[in-house]
């Protein structure tokens, strides 16, 4: 069965954190899918970010997980109901979800990290750790179905394990 997977993004998402993991899924023969709160957004470097779907259009049934990547998006994704309700229905079904960097405030928006291992970007571990969260600094943690990580220099590692978590090839 072929595994399909939605990117959430916003204006100022990051470029790299969100194409580097996409075209590594894509390569490997996994289906992937951006939404965002419109069509057209604005990335973090200025290009334009061309989303297959809106947020209230997808029916999140038909994905295997999420992806989030940073940049500043996430200040706008964590106030965006759609995308926790999102968040919220994978962590329920325990499927995949992954973020990178600042992403990880969507993860704290959607109460979802209590006791639980995570990394992100320095600048927001103390809020990590005020949700509750068990801050990791790592390049890549994984716990459960949350696949989280800090940076763009961390980006082979966190799209390897993502890869590896949906074909079944690792832990």
């Amino acid at each position: 069965m072929k595994q399909k997977i939605l990117f959430l993004v916003d204006d100022l998402s990051h470029d790299f954190e969100l194409y580097h993991p996409l075209y590594g899924l894509e390569w490997e023969g996994i289906e992937t899918v951006i939404s965002g709160s419109k069509l057209t957004h604005t990335s973090k470097f200025g290009r334009q970010i061309k989303c297959d779907i809106t947020f209230d259009k997808v029916n999140i049934n038909e994905y295997n997980g999420i992806i989030i990547p940073g940049g500043f998006a996430p200040d706008y994704l964590r106030n965006n109901k759609n995308v926790l309700d999102i968040v919220n229905y994978m962590n329920k079904n325990k499927k995949l979800i992954a973020s990178i960097c600042h992403a990880a405030q969507v993860l704290i928006s959607a109460d979802i990290i209590r006791e639980r291992k995570l990394t992100c970007v320095k600048q927001i571990a103390v809020d990590v750790i005020n949700a509750g969260g068990i801050y990791k600094d790592s390049p890549v943690v994984v716990d459960e179905n949350l696949i989280t990580s800090r940076v763009p220099s961390d980006l082979p590692g966190f799209t390897n394990t993502i890869i590896k978590k949906i074909l079944n090839r690792g832990r």
